[in-house]
């Protein structure tokens, strides 16, 4: 390319391309910035989701130790009440049963609380993975911008 002196010592020409250099540039930077925050994003999105992961770990361990105490609470007693009505039979059997009836209300109660918790940990799980795929999408978007 040949430069045409002029005033400022430049050609029209040497203007237009160190234009498009520095808007080349200007997108560069800004594509840089925008992956740069997408990627943060998903890093967020990913320490929420292990520290959700975590409390409900947490959670799930604490009921399940409140479930077992209570059988063990339970067996204790059954095994004291055992005690106290081995002579009488008609007392015995209304016993059993009402610690049966109280072990079933516990099982049932111990079997809504865990299917509560698969259905709360497949939620979280699909949730975060729709929101990285949604911080993937973005990512591929800004960089097809750019192109």
């Amino acid at each position: 390319m040949k430069a045409v002196r002029t005033k400022n010592r430049f050609s029209s020409a040497g203007k237009n391309s160190s234009k498009s250099w520095l808007e080349s540039n200007q997108l560069q930077k800004s594509s840089v910035r925008s992956a740069s925050e997408n990627i943060g994003e998903a890093k967020q999105l990913y320490q929420k989701d292990m520290l959700d992961k975590a409390q409900f770990r947490q959670e799930a361990r604490r009921e399940r130790a409140e479930v077992a105490r209570k059988q063990r609470k339970i067996e204790v007693e059954r095994k004291r009440q055992k005690l106290r009505t081995e002579s009488r039979p008609q007392a015995k059997r209304s016993e059993e049963n009402q610690n049966q009836r109280e072990m079933e209300r516990l099982q049932a109660s111990l079997g809504r609380k865990h299917q509560k918790l698969q259905e709360m940990q497949i939620d979280r799980q699909s949730q975060a993975a729709m929101d990285l795929l949604d911080a993937a999408i973005e990512a591929t978007s800004g960089e097809r911008n750019y192109l």
